[in-house]
């Protein structure tokens, strides 16, 4: 689901463990999975085991019914404790930040949430992966069992037009069946950025974008283009104003023509932030398929 060499601060939130036991209890019992997490012999994956407090019993001891027992009463008593993902932690408000800013959903939230904290707790995604290879459908409805959500909504929330999608935030791999680990992707950099404490929206996105410098040149210094410089800014003021996504401007010439320099004083002279990839061969206004359309 998403790179597991993060930040671990979610696994050391005492917050989060009740609900890490919850989706994954939810997982085995009601997708299946618990057919193949408990064994006739023991359970088969020691570290989901010792998440959800069970007792990896010596082989004379474990009784597989009674194994089935205890988590199906583990599950009904954090239903009944009304469990759910926690709204006060800084993951929380991070997602809060981007979804407000992006139109999420309830459910949208929620799966991201649940990918960020599946990047600090890999027992989410080893005890998922114990309902086996999953289709788009498979996942959806896993999703749904775990996190309390209509199916409908689910598959709103990672269908190809939503936000999620969109922004290339997280997106589900429809070529064929795989474990749930390997069907959702979140974008690079995010989980770990979406642990820290952020008071901005752009300083989610720091491995990726970047504010621009000041610009060297001004509009002066371009009057030769003053024309096309014009009528691009009447479009480009155009689309901010309506608040337009997805519009896409190429500007062509030969590498030190003094292209960069350019885009970055006319945006300066509309008054507007001009975000920049953060790569060091590239400078992009806005990639297709990044958050950059709803930021700038």
């Amino acid at each position: 689901m998403a790179s597991k060499n993060v930040n671990a601060a979610a696994n050391t939130d005492p917050a989060y463990l009740p609900v890490v036991r919850l989706i994954i209890l939810r997982a085995l019992l009601r997708c299946n999975g618990v057919a193949a997490f408990v064994d006739y012999d023991d359970y088969s994956d020691g570290r989901v085991a010792r998440v959800l407090g069970c007792t990896q019993a010596a082989n004379r001891s474990f009784c597989k019914r009674s194994a089935l027992r205890t988590l199906q009463r583990k599950l009904a008593g954090l239903e009944r404790d009304g469990v759910a993902l926690p709204t006060d932690t800084v993951i929380a408000h991070n997602i809060r930040l981007l979804g407000d800013r992006l139109g999420l959903q309830a459910a949208d939230r929620d799966i991201l949430h649940l990918a960020v904290v599946g990047a600090a707790w890999p027992e989410i995604d080893l005890g998922l992966d114990l309902s086996g290879n999953l289709t788009h459908g498979g996942v959806c409805q896993l999703l749904g069992d775990c996190l309390g959500h209509p199916i409908e909504d689910i598959r709103a929330a990672l269908d190809d037009r939503a936000p999620l999608a969109r922004s290339a935030i997280l997106v589900i791999d429809r070529s064929r069946s795989y474990s749930f680990s390997s069907k959702l992707e979140m974008m690079e950099g995010l989980s770990e950025e979406l642990m820290l404490q952020r008071d901005e929206l752009l300083d989610l996105f720091g491995s990726s974008v970047l504010r621009s410098p000041p610009p060297n040149l001004q509009l002066d210094d371009y009057a030769h283009l003053s024309e096309d410089v014009a009528i691009l800014r009447q479009y480009l003021q155009t689309a901010c104003s309506q608040r337009q996504h997805g519009v896409n401007v190429l500007i062509y010439g030969r590498p030190g023509t003094g292209k960069t320099e350019l885009v970055r004083a006319m945006v300066h002279a509309m008054g507007r932030q001009l975000m920049e990839s953060n790569s060091p061969t590239s400078t992009v206004i806005a990639p297709r398929s990044t958050p950059l359309q709803h930021l700038t």
